[in-house]
């Protein structure tokens, strides 16, 4: 599939699927060191700008999120299609997660501690808008 990732032409396998749901199809994109996720939505975003925003501030909160770094547009049209984002390593795990007290005690974390981690994400979201 051919695209455009932040203006510069590139080609996605459709069959490097990670995962799928209702809203888009997230894909594996590049090689060796410069692998990266890229999330197609299935029907066109509602709002491209939005995502533009979030590129813009992205860069600030790759360590706490992962965020759109790269818009991917039709190579024909130039409508946005999605977006590009850091790839979750081994061990990177959703913050539901944190519901669970099998999942918190693994990682010897407390309540105090999972209450410092939604301060501290508080707090950069807080910045950012």
């Amino acid at each position: 599939m051919r695209v455009l990732i932040d203006g510069q032409p590139a080609t996605l396998d459709t069959r490097r699927v990670l995962g799928e749901g209702g809203e888009a199809t997230v894909l594996l994109h590049g090689g060796r060191n410069h692998k990266c996720a890229v999330k197609l939505y299935k029907q066109p975003p509602a709002s491209a700008d939005k995502l533009r925003a979030l590129v813009a501030i992205a860069p600030g909160l790759d360590t706490i999120a992962a965020l759109p770094r790269a818009l991917v547009s039709d190579v024909r049209t130039g409508a946005v299609l999605g977006f590009t984002m850091a790839l979750c390593e081994p061990g990177f795990e959703p913050l539901a997660m944190l519901a669970k007290l099998s999942f918190r005690a693994q990682l010897g974390i407390d309540l105090g501690g999972v209450l410092s981690l939604f301060s501290t994400f508080h707090a950069e979201l807080e910045a950012i808008h």
